[in-house]
């Protein structure tokens, strides 16, 4: 009778642990997909794993992760090679995007580091839309040099919006992260300032550290 007992007592616990919800939820809407898998991934230790996949099922994609701290994370779907990355956070998230532009502008909510990253990835997209639109009419130039100069003001101005978001959004996730894909060329001097600009719990999180890491290398280079 105990070992009965005993057994019906593990069934239940193991039960219970594997319907355990995970503190981010995932809510996804491909528009044009009537089946498919999708995948949710994040990198570790600099590669790229999967951490949980999902059946179409209502029109919607579910899916679900144990999230310390806001990062960046990806999804990709059956049958196309795009990728469309979110800066993801405990929670719901909504996505919603469609298959002919898998990943391109998604609407996404539930993440104040994406709602910030949105913002500044648009700002950067019109700069190197600018950049394009001044090659296309390389042309109208007096000779490569004078085009040369046009783009690097761009460059500088590109660089310099970059420069001031991650000052002004210093008490979010976004912006070491940001630094670190960006601004990794900067002088030590800028990033220092950075770096220094940065509250206790964002360089704690795991893009400050990174980024603590990486000037420090960069300083120990440059002796």
């Amino acid at each position: 009778m105990k070992t009965q007992y005993l057994f019906l007592f593990l069934l239940i616990f193991f039960y219970s642990c594997n319907n355990e919800h995970k503190n981010m939820t995932v809510n996804v809407v491909v528009n044009g997909v009537d089946e498919g898998k999708i995948y949710l991934q994040k990198v570790n230790d600099k590669t790229l794993i999967k951490v949980d996949s999902s059946q179409l099922s209502n029109g919607k994609f579910f899916l679900e992760d144990e999230i310390e701290q806001p990062e960046i994370y990806f999804l990709s779907l059956s049958g196309t090679d795009k990728i469309l990355q979110f800066f993801a956070d405990k929670g719901n998230i909504d996505i919603e995007t469609s298959l002919k532009s898998f990943g391109e502008k998604p609407k996404i909510t539930g993440s104040k580091n994406q709602e910030l990253f949105l913002n500044y990835t648009n700002k950067i997209k019109h700069y190197n839309d600018l950049k394009l639109e001044l090659s296309a009419k390389k042309n109208f130039y007096k000779g490569k040099k004078q085009l040369e100069h046009m783009l690097n003001l761009v460059d500088k101005k590109a660089i310099k919006y970059t420069y001031d978001f991650v000052l002004n959004n210093k008490d979010f996730e976004v912006s070491p992260y940001v630094t670190l894909t960006t601004l990794y060329k900067l002088n030590t001097k800028a990033l220092d300032s950075v770096l220094q600009s940065l509250p206790e719990n964002i360089l704690n999180s795991k893009y400050g550290k990174k980024l603590s890491s990486y000037v420090a290398e960069v300083k120990k280079e440059k002796k």
